[in-house]
């Protein structure tokens, strides 16, 4: 071998060598840091205690791939903002709580768990208490006393938690990608259970949603989206949506499933699709070809006093798919084009052109229940005179107000494949490299082109999710919560048969 072949050889060996002695001594070095009260490295007193949490998310932070584990039974004093970092899984026992603390005078938008700029961040396995009594001095839905808030993160797997009774968002994430949400009971927030802006690649199934001032689900100007096996309920007289998409024109939203989901008793409607503001007014691409389907509405749309609910409420969204569900007592109307909508607050929600149109078909439509502001109880109502339904073979009975208005013709679009959804959960893909862009690429799932499968197979299928949900919480949550989701599923599958 000559000189520089052996130069060459030393060289690739080292360079070998310190890449294994890199890799094994940062494997090495991932470890659990143990927050609690008595046996903990890093004990806490219940006073402050995110002190000693954030000392352990530090110390995981300096050793990539670390978890921070909270030892219950054990209520953690939250009275400033926990930093997760990249590469770090926060978990706990299930009877470990985070707690806000009283009276905090904290500004908006600060948040109990807090990232920017992270990436593969894990959370999962302990509950949030958002303390909202003992926060009164703060409004809700206003941005104060978010639960977790990441900003241009991704990666990111939030699990297995019980969130509850606060000001804001459960999970709120903005300018980031690849967010899985799921097998999560959220309760009586303040705002969305899950809210996401200016994001790619998220996919939200198996969370059990009871609203109290907005949505269950909420999506904004984001795209490549799964929504699927949520059941989403409302506190009484309270709540928004049960899942809210919304576009501003500023990023394309075309690539959406929602499938598989029972909405009940939500306040306001069931799904509402909006698109907010002129920005690409012109171009319908920016909202277009949402696919509804095998979802349940069932009384959806309590709320007397807006014009906005129903079951499926669409304004401005181009060519929406609506099949294969079930709509059961909603209020209003179960489907409706609807524009210049007055939303909460006084808001006015208009549509930024006019000739939507959406298709409809394979629907059961019954019992649909008259609404001062909505309608006497249509089937399929087209508020709007620009807009059109395009339907076909819905099963409809028992509409006071009828089963049609105006503007609606028979056609089954043909040109538009029925669909079977996946529920099968995606895998983590490769983080957009411009975030400007990522709009462009339509590629990150794609909905298989297959036949619907009959709604007794679903429904059976909803029976089998439930039984195994309930299974699981036995196992990773307090009895209390157990015995309550056991009880809240008997009532829901008496509604499925």
């Amino acid at each position: 071998m000559s000189g520089r072949k052996k130069f060459l050889f030393r060289s690739l060996m080292i360079y070998l060598a310190v890449l294994f002695i890199s890799t094994f001594s940062a494997n090495a070095m991932a470890a659990i840091y143990y927050v609690g009260k008595d046996s903990a490295e890093f004990r806490c007193d219940g006073k402050n205690d995110h002190i000693q949490i954030n000392k352990a998310l530090k110390k995981a932070a300096e050793n990539s791939g670390s978890t921070v584990y909270l030892q219950g039974p054990f209520t953690f004093d939250i009275r400033d903002t926990l930093n997760i970092d990249s590469n770090t899984t926060l978990t706990g026992d299930k009877n470990a709580v985070l707690k806000l603390g009283n009276s905090l005078k904290w500004p908006k938008y600060k948040a109990m768990i807090y990232a920017v700029g992270k990436r593969n961040i894990t959370i999962h396995g302990f509950e949030i208490n958002g303390n909202h009594d003992g926060n009164k001095q703060s409004p809700r839905g206003e941005g104060y006393f978010n639960m977790t808030f990441l900003v241009n993160c991704h990666n990111i797997n939030f699990y297995d938690m019980y969130l509850h009774d606060s000001h804001g968002d459960g999970l709120r994430v903005k300018r980031g990608s690849n967010v899985k949400f799921h097998n999560n009971i959220v309760e009586r927030l303040g705002h969305d259970g899950l809210f996401c802006l200016d994001m790619k690649n998220l996919e939200a199934y198996n969370n059990r949603f009871t609203t109290r001032n907005n949505s269950g689900i909420r999506a904004n100007n984001s795209n490549n989206i799964k929504i699927y096996n949520n059941y989403i309920t409302a506190v009484y007289k309270n709540g928004g949506p049960g899942i809210q998409l919304e576009s501003h024109g500023t990023s394309k939203m075309n690539n959406i499933a929602i499938y598989n989901n029972i909405l009940q008793d939500t306040y306001g409607p069931g799904i509402w699709l909006i698109r907010v503001g002129n920005t690409n007014k012109n171009d319908k691409s920016y909202a277009h070809g949402v696919r509804i389907s095998s979802n349940k509405f069932l009384n959806t749309g309590l709320n007397i006093g807006a014009d906005w609910v129903g079951g499926v409420v669409i304004c401005g969204w181009e060519q929406t798919v609506i099949e294969n569900n079930i709509f059961d007592g909603c209020h209003g109307a179960a489907v409706t084009h609807r524009h210049f909508i007055t939303a909460k607050g006084g808001r006015i929600i208009r549509a930024t052109e006019g000739n939507y149109t959406s298709i409809v078909r394979d629907n059961k439509i019954s019992n649909t229940r008259p609404h001062s502001k909505v309608g006497p109880g249509i089937g399929i109502y087209n508020f709007s005179p620009t807009d059109l339904f395009k339907i076909s073979n819905n099963d409809m009975s028992n509409n006071p107000g009828g089963n049609f208005s105006k503007n609606t013709v028979n056609d089954a679009v043909d040109s538009i494949d029925k669909y079977t959804f996946d529920a099968t959960p995606f895998e983590f893909g490769d983080i957009p490299s411009d975030m400007d862009t990522w709009n462009d690429d339509p590629e990150f799932f794609s909905l298989p082109e297959t036949t619907l499968k009959p709604v007794s197979e679903r429904t059976a299928r909803v029976h089998e999710f439930f039984t195994k949900s309930i299974e699981h919480y036995k196992k990773t949550h307090p009895y209390n919560l157990y015995e309550l989701y056991k009880q809240r599923c008997a009532e829901l599958n008496k509604n499925l048969k």
